[in-house]
């Protein structure tokens, strides 16, 4: 987190930032999710899930890499401005791919092609949810003539909708909650 702009220790630890402290939860319940979708199913070693859930954690980062440029600074926004609402659509993004990216490095190893044909098969709903939300964080971003959006109406409301997206894409899936079929 601290390589895309959030650190624990400075922004949530000794400068007290609660934007900062949703942004480092909602990514920690993101991790748990990626590790606890990738130890579904079944696997000849220890590899089979380590692996996909870095792949995993790799996507996720990638994706919030690719939001903070898309989406022009959102780190600024939370760790400088202050801003819950940037923060509460984060997180909200990261548990929408983070639920995506679990259930994308779950499922009974096969072959290693297969788990990374798997992988992009069932983890590409990210992209366009990064997307959206790029679009979203640009036009709902602090500005100064609005420098506290609502926290409602700007964070929560759209960070739920990521989180929703995310949760709803797994659930239309074929197999989507029935780890038993994985």
């Amino acid at each position: 987190m601290a390589i895309l702009g959030i650190s624990i220790r400075d922004d949530v630890l000794d400068r007290d930032n609660p934007a900062a402290t949703i942004v480092v939860c909602g990514m920690m319940l993101a991790i748990g999710i990626v590790y606890a979708g990738a130890n579904v199913g079944g696997g000849p070693t220890i590899w089979t899930t380590l692996l996909p859930a870095f792949a995993g954690l790799i996507g996720l980062g990638a994706l919030w890499l690719y939001v903070e440029f898309a989406g022009g600074r959102v780190f600024e926004s939370i760790s400088i401005d202050r801003d819950v609402s940037s923060a509460l659509r984060l997180a909200g993004l990261m548990l929408g791919c983070a639920m995506i990216l679990g259930r994308a490095a779950g499922g009974n190893w096969v072959s290693w092609p297969q788990t990374w044909d798997d992988f992009a098969s069932l983890g590409w709903p990210t992209i366009p949810l990064a997307l959206v939300a790029a679009i979203v964080h640009r036009v709902l971003r602090p500005t100064a003539t609005d420098p506290s959006p609502s926290v409602l109406r700007y964070g929560f409301l759209p960070g739920g909708l990521f989180a929703a997206a995310g949760f709803s894409w797994i659930v239309l899936r074929l197999n989507g909650l029935r780890p038993w079929d994985w």
